[in-house]
């Protein structure tokens, strides 16, 4: 979220601000996305030199707790590990179609067990033999090699030791993208260096991949089928130019992560199940055909990495539970549960298709071919989720699901009946045409998080306007609409957002000015009318930032723009909110005149006293 941050770390070295930083996000005094002061801001209030402020942020950043955005700064991660706040879920009255997981009512009842004494004691084998038998034959039957086996605590249990026995911390893996959110915050948290790599309707794209790894990659971690944010999935063609690629790295660790397995509604394929590289594992979950409480993964892979999981497996936990185990295996026994599990596999193939051919009579294009998701590409993630929330629909913005890609929604339909595809087609529609200011959502536990950003006017039709006033122009009055000025004049804008960037710059001094609208010499950010490179103010040329007498700036009071908040606004002083039509951008005809008789918007003159 794009605000100013209230909680200020505190601190004498890289390792108490690190800490202070780490306690506010525990305490949710710092919350996902919330961005943290400059490093130099910092250290001039800490009293501290600049490098050991960017220590304790490369620190942060090495666990997985801050993500850098260039010179957007240093941003709270999503789901950082120090918190619990991992998955949302809907608000309170609309219908679910944000977590990814599998529709309850579509899961085999569980059997019934008698009571028995444990009979699993202290230096028996890790993999019950039942199920390491099943398994195999399961992973046989898709050509994969099931001579070395090992049982984890779910998938991301299995990718995290595997990633722990291949790479060193900084080594780069190659993630889908858009992907499986988790999986990039365990990428972070790990200390790796997550390589996005985009994907389409089959799957990870083999130029791209191919692209990525000529520039130095360690591990990489694709999904066959079922893809957690596109539900996309490989067919054979697919699968053979990815392996064509990886041909020509047989020392990269490769990562088959088949979470959704027999539910996925479409026949499993490998690029590395059938052997012949230096590391590689393939690992089948059991949460989404099963259920999520059945905390259990069967991986295969090559001798080495297998040995080296259950070694580090047997000095923690030791194993996953052989009651756990027989559970499953005493499903995978039965065939009444087979036939259940392909039951469900066609009522998600029949929805997704219901969702994706709805939308299509819209004009909405959604991706998916297997699994429980799709993906919609819109402009505002955010703003087209909050107005579905006010229609009754909880989707999840795409901002946790990507890194590179553009933005978008992810559609979660395990549990929508193909009969409700229409309606929320209908009201996914309007929602493009429409989008609310922002989003609130709740985490596991209740608390609010609010989820969306606030809405950025972007390439809308209707927008703000940035009013850009100086000494002896428009002192405020009728300038709003798509009003995309060229660039800012020295003494600064009043709206926040003309363009999809934003103006940089010190806010310190300068009233009217809002968190996101700040004066710069700087390029990048708000365009006002004027071409020319504007100095930055300074004392000579600002009285007000300069603390001397002098006549006021004629600038409006703190703007009350749709969409953003008081608390986003700096104390001000002054006259009106600029409102009203604005048809031209950069003429005298956006703004009247002021008492001076000088147009807000003249492009005559210089940057001076009289000009615009």
């Amino acid at each position: 979220m794009n605000i100013l941050v209230r909680y200020r770390p505190q601190g004498g070295s890289a390792k108490e601000i690190s800490a202070s930083v780490e306690a506010g996000v525990r305490s949710g005094q710092l919350t996902p996305g919330d961005r943290l002061p400059p490093v130099r801001e910092l250290a001039d209030e800490l009293g501290v030199s600049p490098t050991t402020v960017a220590a304790a942020y490369s620190d942060l950043r090495r666990r997985g707790i801050t993500a850098g955005a260039g010179r957007a700064g240093t941003r709270v991660r999503g789901a950082p590990p120090v918190s619990s706040r991992v998955y949302l879920s809907a608000p309170a009255g609309t219908r679910d179609l944000i977590t990814g997981g599998p529709d309850p009512d579509l899961l085999p009842a569980l059997p019934a067990r008698p009571a028995a004494r444990p009979t699993r004691m202290y230096g028996q084998v890790p993999v019950l033999p039942r199920l390491r038998e099943l398994a195999a034959a399961r992973l046989a039957a898709d050509g994969i090699d099931a001579t070395s086996l090992m049982v984890t605590s779910g998938a991301l249990d299995g990718i995290e030791r595997v990633l722990a026995a291949w790479l060193m911390p900084s080594d780069r893996v190659i993630v889908e993208d858009p992907g499986h959110a988790v999986t990039f915050d365990l990428v972070a948290a790990m200390g790796y260096t997550a390589v996005p790599v985009p994907v389409d309707e089959l799957g990870i794209r083999p130029a791209e991949l191919a692209a990525a790894l000529a520039q130095g990659a360690g591990g990489l971690i694709v999904t066959p089928r079922a893809q957690a944010a596109t539900g996309a999935a490989w067919n054979q063609d697919r699968a053979a130019a990815i392996g064509t690629v990886l041909w020509r790295y047989p020392a990269l660790g490769v990562i088959e992560d088949d979470h959704a397995g027999p539910v996925a509604g479409v026949s499993a394929s490998t690029v590395v199940g059938a052997g012949g590289r230096e590391r590689w594992a393939t690992i089948r979950s059991v949460s989404k055909s099963l259920g999520p409480d059945l905390r259990l993964a069967v991986m295969a892979g090559d001798e080495a990495t297998i040995a080296r999981v259950a070694g580090r497996q047997g000095l923690g936990t030791g194993w996953v539970s052989y009651q756990l185990q027989e559970l499953v295996a005493d499903l995978w026994a039965d065939p009444a549960v087979a036939g259940v599990l392909r039951a469900a596999a066609e009522v998600y193939a029949r929805r997704g298709d219901a969702l994706r051919s709805a939308l299509r009579e819209h004009g909405i294009s959604a991706s998916g071919r297997s699994g429980f998701t799709s993906w919609v590409r819109v402009s505002d993630e955010d703003g087209v989720a909050a107005s579905l929330v006010s229609a009754g629909w909880a989707v999840a913005p795409g901002q946790r699901f990507r890194i590179a890609a553009p933005p978008g929604v992810r559609i979660s339909f395990a549990s929508l009946e193909a009969a409700d595809a229409a309606a929320f087609a209908a009201d996914f529609a309007r929602a493009l045409r429409h989008r609310a200011a922002r989003l609130d959502l709740s985490d596991a536990h209740g608390q609010g998080v609010t989820l969306g950003l606030w809405r950025r006017p972007g390439r809308q039709r209707r927008r703000a306007c940035c009013a850009c006033p100086r000494a002896g122009s428009c002192a405020g009055g009728p300038c709003s609409g798509p009003c995309r000025p060229a660039r800012c004049p020295p003494s600064g804008c009043t709206c926040l957002v003309a363009s999809r960037r934003r103006c940089r710059g010190r806010a310190a001094g300068w009233p009217g000015l809002t968190s996101g609208c700040r004066p710069t010499a700087r390029r990048r950010g708000m365009r006002c009318a004027r071409p020319g490179r504007a100095p930055r103010p300074n004392a000579s040329k600002s009285p007000a930032r300069a603390g001397t007498g002098g006549p006021a700036p004629p600038w409006p009071a703190s703007p009350s723009w749709t969409g953003f908040p008081a608390t986003r606004q700096l104390p001000t002083s002054g006259s009106t909110t600029p409102r009203g039509p604005s048809r031209r951008r950069g003429s005298a005809a956006s703004c009247p005149a002021s008492a001076s008789g000088s147009p807000r918007w003249a492009r005559t003159g210089s940057p001076g006293a009289g000009g615009w």
